[in-house]
């Protein structure tokens, strides 16, 4: 992964920050197999910014974000995260600022704390100072994670921080802060080895502040109610329901699971379907490029529904009938269109010789490794994860955030407990085998190293060792599984001609109509303003 480089304008990271971000970054790309950023060139670097998005990976979308987007970022993460061990201390030494929720103060706490409200004002104001200041700031509007395909209830605290910090900055005579909207898109945010995007977003146009021409105006009821405030109340009002509008268009949201599903279909045999007359073998798009496909079939779909709702039913029945037909056959779109190239017997040898490649450096060193070092806490925290999902929720959206949560605390435990225990075993004076004569070049070697001084060695060896692994697993898997789609593209039971005339019929009538329509990624498509969905301005040719 080529990590965004830093903005000189914005001066030095400070160190704490630098080392514990280049260890996150080392976690995020362990965690997923691939990562992509779009668009973080196009920050502003001149004024500050608040960085926003959806929160559907609890601790992975932080660390997500930590990772990716240049800059010292100061993130509001609540308050139960700073008492976790080694988590908490890493919170704070990023700068992290606690905020309050109901639903994790108790009664006593409350007291202690004066009260929440007053706490998360403070927290507010703190906020405020950093963006004023020219800083960075990551917040999720919603307030807490969440597994619903579409954006929550939006809080109102970014509305307030962007209004306290641009009336602050105007007093400094510093440019006016921006929101930056940022869609985080997941294979599947909760498990290990899938992939993700980061897209970085135009910055938000916000109205005028209040007491300025052009700004919202208060309706009767906010100025019954809150007459010293009220001017403020209905821009903050405003300004949220513009950011509510912007997460559900940054993050694709809909209405189901299964809406998106079928937009990441569609787009997967669309774009299998363009591609079919190259002549060659379809290439798996990035993440990226699925992503904005993706927006491509969810702008069109809703502006046919909205313009043409009969033909927008009879569209998504048709594709539904196609995918259920894929789905029974479990077939890719790819596989239909150039499934005489890849079962080609050049194909079956190829993967069949990366297979036993792969597998014959699977049972050597790294591997021995790999499972000394790691096997033990990957089990224990997945037997402690299954049992806090199963007390809490099944599904529950802190899945990815527990595993983390456990995987800092039992990893480096384990790895000083075995690098001392097999340190000693190996190259102790007083061991068992000490004299005995061992196999190969490398343990005879080892048994002159001091043991304190293997034991240190050993300690680096076994995350080493576990991403060497998980190449060389990762080959194995594409091997295996492109040796399985040999057999499978050679099973003259399945009625191939039939599901690629079906295909290329339904393709050819979404693709024609996608054509007639100006979509995002087209040369001449132009960005919605602020508060407006993608369909809004989609236009016909």
């Amino acid at each position: 992964m080529q990590w965004p480089d830093d903005p000189k304008e914005l001066g030095e990271l400070s160190g704490s920050y630098r080392s514990i971000r280049s260890l996150m970054r080392s976690v995020t790309d362990t965690w997923f197999r691939e990562i992509t950023v779009v668009d973080a060139d196009t920050i502003p670097t001149d004024r500050g910014v608040i960085f926003m998005s959806w929160h559907l990976g609890a601790m992975i979308d932080p660390l997500l974000m930590f990772s990716t987007i240049p800059g010292q970022l100061t993130f509001a993460a609540k308050h139960t995260l700073f008492k976790v061990p080694i988590m908490g201390r890493i919170i704070k030494a990023v700068g992290a600022k606690p905020v309050y929720r109901a639903v994790d103060v108790k009664n006593e706490e409350v007291e202690k704390l004066t009260s929440r409200s007053n706490k998360n004002t403070g927290l507010i104001d703190t906020l405020s100072e950093v963006v004023s200041d020219g800083g960075r700031i990551a917040i999720y509007p919603e307030g807490k994670a969440h597994l619903e395909p579409h954006p929550v209830r939006v809080r109102s605290g970014t509305a307030r921080i962007i209004l306290q910090s641009t009336r602050e900055a105007r007093k400094k005579s510093i440019n006016d802060p921006i929101i930056v909207p940022i869609g985080i898109h997941y294979t599947d945010q909760h498990k290990f080895r899938e992939r993700a995007t980061i897209q970085v977003n135009r910055q938000m146009m916000l109205p005028p502040l209040p007491g300025e021409e052009g700004a919202p105006v208060p309706d009767e009821d906010l100025r019954k109610n809150y007459p010293d405030d009220c001017e403020d109340r209905a821009w903050i009002s405003e300004v949220t329901e513009l950011i509510r509008i912007e997460l559900h268009r940054c993050n694709h949201a809909e209405e189901s699971w299964e809406e998106r599903d079928l937009a990441w279909r569609t787009r997967s045999m669309v774009r299998a379907y363009r591609m079919a007359d190259l002549g060659t073998k379809i290439p798996r798009p990035s993440h990226s490029e699925s992503v904005l496909g993706a927006r491509r079939v969810r702008a069109a779909w809703h502006w046919l529904r909205v313009n043409n709702e009969s033909e927008a039913r009879s569209l998504r029945s048709q594709m539904e009938n196609y995918d259920s037909t894929l789905k029974e056959y479990n077939l890719q779109p790819w596989e239909i269109q150039d499934r005489n190239m890849r079962k080609s017997k050049k194909d079956l040898v190829t993967n069949f010789i990366n297979l036993v490649w792969s597998y014959a450096w699977l049972f050597g060193l790294i591997t021995w490794g790999a499972l000394i070092g790691n096997l033990v806490p990957y089990y224990i925290t997945r037997i402690l994860t299954k049992h806090v999902i199963s007390e809490a929720k099944s599904g529950s959206s802190g899945e990815g955030s527990y595993k983390l949560i456990v995987s800092f605390a039992l990893y480096p435990i384990w790895w000083i407990f075995v690098s001392i225990g097999v340190g000693w075993y190996i190259a102790a004076a007083n061991s068992p085998i000490q004299n005995a004569a061992l196999p190969g070049l490398i343990l005879p070697f080892l048994k002159l190293v001091p043991w304190p001084l293997l034991a240190l060695l050993l300690l680096f060896w076994w995350p080493m060792s576990a991403r060497l692994h998980l190449k060389l697993w990762s080959r194995a898997v594409r091997s295996w599984r492109g040796t399985k789609r040999w057999f499978k593209l050679s099973d003259n039971s399945i009625p191939w001609e039939n599901l690629k005339v079906n295909h290329n019929q339904l393709a050819s009538i979404i693709t024609n109509f996608g054509d007639s329509l100006i979509l995002p990624g087209d040369a001449d498509w132009i960005e919605p303003e602020t508060g407006k969905e993608d369909w809004e301005v989609v236009r016909t040719r």
